[in-house]
Parts: structure tokens; C-alpha cells; sequence
């Protein structure tokens, strides 16, 4: 297991310094400086009478793998994966500190069985970290979350359905953004940055994922290409090619939103650029797939 703590790096977006440095401070302790945020601590419980062993690199892309040009650190995002998979003890800074940490921990859980790991991110300095407040704090939040889901779908009686109902809004939960639209008081310049970055994403999809040249895309089943039977790098077996439409409905999907994106109201002095995919989102929708 490797729980873990890294700081989100848009540093390399705009040519800045990382805001912040994560550092061993204890033998199960991370300690987060950061410019916004001030102090934080990450507190790994042991596991079997024995601390964690605390891994840390840079949260920068391994570039010389995958840009084959050379790298501005030695520590980069792969690390850990490196370390443990490889061997290579060299990938993780011995100095003990980067913007990426993890607590390893090394387990062997029989089948049918289960494991427990207590791990506490704070902004308040313990020196008993997992005592009986931490066990009622955390049986609090257990309660609160259950209330959540039930208030949602009080009718809901099959427990197996609530269930999957839960797994599937708490991922929606994490990955929900807001955005302040109410009083047209809205971050506009990140909404800007946002639209030029989705639209060269979408540029990107097509001109990768166009096999038949229409302006339309045909990369199949997005949410789970890593189990596809078929290695999709490579020339099918029996010939031809895959075409699935949830892939190609998914696509649509991201045309109008960027369409509809492009027209709104912008103030003159941000108005996002509009060329090429342009031009394609409107054969796309004028131009749908037999």
C-alpha cells in the first residue's frame, strides 16, 4: 500500500516554483510547508509494530521516457513504481523530501481477510495522533456520510443498489468542479486558460483517433482501454478496425461543450481563440457517424 501526499503541479504551466516542499519530519511523519496553506502533517500510523518507509520524489513528468529529452531533476513522478517494481533505489531522494511522498507499507493479507492502516492528515501538531479522539472523529465522519447518502435516496431499500448508488456519486464527488455563475462574477481567466487547454485536448483526440479522416472521432470504449482484449496500438488480428459508439457519443459530448463554451458572452479581452477544431465540432454535428 502506498498511501499518498503530492502537490498538484501547475508550477510547470506558468515557469513558477513549486508553492511548497513535503519533508520527513518523524519516522512516520510527513510535514507539508506550503505558501497558501502554511504547515501540515501526515501521520502514518505503523502497521505490524513497524513505521512505514517514507518515499519521496519531484511530481514532474519523467520526461527523458516519455519526451526523450533530459529531465530538470532526477526525481520524477514514476518513482515510486520504479523503486518498488525495479529496484531502483536511486529513483527516490534520499534528502527525504520533493513535492510527492508515500508511506509504503508492506502487507500480506490472506484471502477472505482484511487489513487496517490509520493514516491522518492535520493541521495540528500531535504527539498521539491515533489516540481515542482519532477513533471517535473518525466513526463521526462515518455517521455523516451514511446520513448523506440516505437523505439523498430515502426510498431506496436494496442495499446492494445503495451500494453501487453510493460508489458511483462519491466519484462524481470527487472529480466535481464549481464554478461561480450566479452573479457573472466568475473566475473568467481561468475559465479562458481552461477552454484553450480542453480545446487543444480535443484537437488531440481527433487528429489521434480519425482512422477513416472525417473530422470524427472513432477511439472506441474510453473507461476501460487498459483491459481491452485487443491491443489497440496495434493492427487487429482478423483485419478492420474498432468502432464503438460510447467512445464516438463521448466525443460529441466534449463538441458541444466546447461549442457551447465558445459562444458565451466573453469579455473582449479574454475571448478565447477559436481555429481549426472549430471548424471540426461543426462537421462533427453536421456530419454524424452512419
Amino acid at each position: 500500500m502506498l498511501p499518498t501526499l503530492w502537490l498538484r503541479n501547475t508550477w510547470r504551466w506558468v515557469g513558477e516554483h513549486p508553492p511548497g516542499q513535503l519533508t520527513r519530519t518523524g519516522d512516520s511523519i510527513i510535514e507539508l510547508n506550503h505558501n497558501t496553506f502554511g504547515r501540515r502533517w501526515l501521520y502514518c500510523d505503523h502497521s505490524g509494530g513497524r513505521a512505514p518507509e517514507l518515499l519521496f520524489t519531484e511530481n514532474e513528468t519523467n520526461r527523458q521516457r516519455v519526451f526523450s529529452v533530459a529531465n530538470d531533476t532526477p526525481y520524477v513522478k514514476d518513482a515510486f513504481h520504479r523503486y518498488l517494481v525495479h529496484g531502483e533505489h536511486a529513483a527516490v531522494n534520499p534528502q527525504a523530501t520533493g513535492t510527492k511522498a508515500a508511506a509504503y507499507y508492506h502487507l500480506r493479507v490472506a484471502a477472505g481477510k482484511t487489513a487496517t492502516l490509520q493514516i491522518r492528515f492535520t493541521d495540528h501538531q500531535s504527539q498521539t495522533p491515533f489516540d481515542s479522539k482519532f477513533v471517535q472523529l473518525f466513526a463521526q465522519r462515518q455517521r455523516e456520510a451514511d446520513e448523506f447518502y440516505q437523505a439523498l435516496t430515502p426510498e431506496l431499500n436494496d442495499q446492494n443498489v445503495r451500494t453501487i448508488q453510493r460508489q458511483a456519486l462519491a466519484a462524481l464527488l470527487w472529480t466535481k468542479q464549481y464554478e461561480e455563475r450566479t452573479t457573472g462574477k466568475g473566475d473568467h481567466q481561468f475559465l479562458k486558460t481552461m477552454f484553450q487547454g480542453l480545446e487543444r485536448n480535443f484537437d488531440w483526440w481527433q487528429s489521434c483517433e480519425d482512422s477513416q479522416r472525417q473530422g470524427l472521432y472513432a477511439g472506441g470504449f474510453l473507461g476501460l482501454d487498459d483491459i481491452a482484449v485487443f491491443n489497440r496500438n496495434l493492427a487487429l488480428p482478423t483485419g478492420g478496425h474498432l468502432q464503438q459508439s460510447d467512445g464516438t457519443a463521448w466525443a460529441a459530448m466534449f463538441a458541444l461543450a466546447l461549442w457551447w463554451k465558445s459562444r458565451w458572452n466573453w469579455p473582449a479581452r479574454i475571448k478565447p481563440t477559436c481555429r481549426r477544431p472549430c471548424t471540426t465540432w461543426k462537421n462533427s454535428l453536421k456530419s454524424p457517424r452512419p
